[in-house]
């Protein structure tokens, strides 16, 4: 968690709730699957990618996830294209 600039979970899923704890422990930014604050339904990966994570993040940045399978293979994928490296949580 120390060198990771960002967390993206699913609450949906044991290691996501988890990993948020953890991100809130050590004061990291978490962006959930599934938040609509800020007026913005980020149930798909793409569009919380392009409505708050790309914003955040510098090229260079690193980003750990906790989630399914298919959301982990659109952000790899997502991240990647801007230099961001994507680490998956460890199960």
């Amino acid at each position: 968690m120390n060198s990771a600039n960002g967390v993206v979970f699913d609450p949906a899923l044991a290691r996501g709730r988890a990993l948020a704890q953890e991100a809130a422990c050590a004061g990291c930014v978490a962006w959930a699957i599934g938040d609509h604050g800020g007026g913005v339904a980020d149930d798909d990966i793409g569009t919380l990618w392009h409505a708050r994570i790309a914003r955040r993040l510098e090229p260079g940045a690193a980003l750990i996830g906790a989630l399914r399978p298919s959301d982990r293979f659109v952000l790899e994928r997502l991240a990647n294209a801007r230099g961001v490296t994507f680490r998956n949580a460890a199960w």
